[in-house]
């Protein structure tokens, strides 16, 4: 991934066929991309535990949030699809879902940023992570 300006093939488009590329973070090339649910750039305390045999887990920060899932900066590489379980801290309360790892992108320091999917949310924890991000603040 390094020095390829972060262009990973991922698929092909659902409207039209063509093969696609990502260019982190916010393009599919040729295409608009857009998400279901809107983030915010968020740093919030954050425990990752991958699920898997010997599968990482530590602490890190937050950098975007929303509803849909968040992103956070790893040092190590996750890889694609692994499911994880993830618990934030956000206003006082800590909010815990189930995911899976949508994208990694390989930083100029060595670390990743991952993209996690939300798969299983508690209908209030997705309630407070909407106000949230509704309102733009975190605290």
């Amino acid at each position: 991934m390094a020095g390829d300006g972060g262009v990973t093939p991922v698929g092909q488009c659902r409207n039209c066929s063509s093969r696609l590329r990502y260019n982190w973070p916010y393009m599919l090339q040729g295409h608009l991309r857009k998400r279901r649910f809107p983030r915010v750039h968020v740093e919030q305390p954050l425990f990752v535990e991958v699920l898997e045999d010997r599968g990482a887990q530590g602490f890190s920060r937050t950098r975007t949030l929303g509803e849909g899932g968040c992103s956070f900066k790893s040092p190590y590489a996750i890889g694609y699809l692994s499911l994880m379980k993830v618990s934030i801290s956000l206003s006082g309360r800590v909010v815990t879902a189930d995911g899976r790892a949508v994208y990694q992108v390989e930083q100029t320091d060595g670390e990743f940023e991952v993209g996690v999917e939300f798969l299983r949310l508690s209908n209030e924890d997705r309630i407070h992570i909407r106000q949230l991000v509704t309102i733009g603040v975190t605290r």
